[in-house]
């Protein structure tokens, strides 16, 4: 088996090392594009002998964990969330390269399935890979930020160009820090982090945040809307509702083809999804009973929310709610549509969207 160029011990209490191979042989800049190989722990040492047999070769610069057992605890968030799904890295500089070492590696990995890292796309139709874009120079991470997608195209799935939400706040006079993804897709995706600054309410404290992205031209409805109208959508919400029934916006932006909002993180709530596991079923009655009242307050502010599910609402001990991802407009024709999907027969009923609801909390207890 090939032997590393270097190793980077991480801790003094534990053997865990990244081994280097190939150094300096695919980059010839200070950013590129980063492969991750999701390796699941009982997967690992099969996966590492087949890339040290079959991919050493092909002179890409990559680092891997030195264990099953450092895969293991990197999986399990020891070395913190964004490290998760990371057993392997691979560093590549230019699009091209990018699409022929996914391809080459999703033919070599078929049937290996691991966890896909919260800053991370994960390549499609593959069980173990996924990619970003970034940098290796630590003054250009911080320019980049955590996480978050500078400006470029993305090769793999065709989305739009990506914008800097950092530099747009801090013109604004807010410092931003993302700390995970939650959520990323074709139309945009979800970041949670901290944020300060005196036009969001704290000067010198950073206050917990939710960003939200919105895509412009990724996705398409059939009358050629784009997830800009979700966003846009979702700004009139908020504004008409203020903050008691949905979280603070904070701000709104556009930096290149992204539209940004900067959400609170409402301190003391979490999703119902997550709430619910500790209930029984005689609470299920009560719960829907303040659903129904979120709801209807929300058509008395104007606004239809279609989405009543679990993971879209928040609430805290109090049992006190607020509403959160809409994924509806309305189109200058009147036509409802969802996810930029045209409703022919959108439920609008309360009752039937409870009664699903219903069923989805007793599921998450039963």
């Amino acid at each position: 088996m090939s032997r590393p160029d270097g190793i980077l011990k991480l801790s003094d209490s534990t053997e865990d090392c990244w081994e280097f191979y190939n150094t300096g042989k695919s980059l010839d800049g200070p950013a590129g594009f980063k492969i991750h190989v999701n390796f699941s722990a009982v997967d690992f040492d099969r996966g590492k002998q087949i890339l040290l047999r079959s991919y050493n070769g092909r002179g890409v610069e990559f680092k891997i964990c030195n264990s099953a057992q450092f895969c293991e605890r990197l999986n399990a968030g020891y070395y913190g969330v964004t490290q998760v799904g990371k057993a392997v890295t691979i560093y590549v500089s230019s699009a091209d390269r990018l699409l022929a070492e996914v391809r080459y590696l999703t033919q070599l990995l078929v049937g290996f399935t691991g966890p896909c890292p919260p800053t991370d796309l994960r390549v499609p139709q593959s069980g173990t890979l996924s990619y970003r874009w970034a940098a290796r120079t630590e003054p250009m991470t911080r320019s980049i930020g955590s996480g978050v997608p500078s400006p470029v195209q993305d090769p793999l799935c065709g989305h739009t160009p990506v914008g800097n939400p950092f530099a747009e706040l801090k013109k604004e006079g807010v410092d931003l820090i993302i700390t995970a993804s939650l959520r990323q897709g074709a139309k945009g995706a979800v970041y949670e982090g901290f944020a300060r600054g005196v036009p969001i309410g704290t000067s010198r404290e950073f206050r917990p945040i939710v960003l939200k992205e919105f895509r412009k031209n990724a996705v398409k409805s059939e009358l050629g809307h784009d997830s800009w109208c979700l966003g846009e959508s979702e700004i009139k919400a908020y504004t008409k509702a203020g903050g008691d029934l949905l979280p603070e916006l904070l701000w709104h932006g556009i930096s290149n083809e992204s539209m940004y909002l900067l959400l609170e993180a409402p301190i003391g709530f979490q999703t119902l999804h997550d709430f619910v596991k500790t209930c029984g079923r005689d609470d299920i009655p009560d719960i829907c009973v303040r659903v129904r009242r979120l709801v209807d307050a929300l058509k008395d502010a104007g606004i239809v929310w279609l989405d009543v599910s679990p993971s879209n609402i928040l609430i805290d001990e109090h049992r006190e709610m607020k509403a959160i991802d809409f994924e509806s407009f309305e189109d200058e024709t009147g036509i409802t549509y969802y996810s930029l999907q045209p409703l022919g027969s959108p439920i609008t009923e309360v009752d039937e969207r409870l009664e699903i609801l219903r069923e989805k909390l007793l599921e998450l207890i039963e």
